[in-house]
């Protein structure tokens, strides 16, 4: 079955950008088709000229755990 965006419900998102102010993560809690929310997380990078490129997330850097400590703290918890 594939993906049907219309089926996919954003509860919150959050762009958090990394000490670095290179790069930031952008956090997104959602429920597909009334099922249980999940995380997505994914990084960007900033270019010279102002525009934003896709980099895979692989692994965090202990700046980058820091800074989604509080997202993820506040959506593990909040029901």
């Amino acid at each position: 079955m594939p993906f049907d965006e219309t089926k996919d419900d954003v509860l919150d998102e959050a762009l958090i950008e990394i000490d670095d102010a290179q790069s930031y993560i952008h956090a997104k809690l959602a429920a597909y088709n009334g099922g249980e929310p999940k995380i997505q997380l994914t990084r960007f990078i900033k270019l010279g000229n102002g525009e934003k490129k896709y980099a895979k997330l692989g692994r965090l850097t202990r700046a980058e755990s820091r800074a989604l400590i509080p997202i993820l703290q506040q959506w593990a918890f909040d029901e």
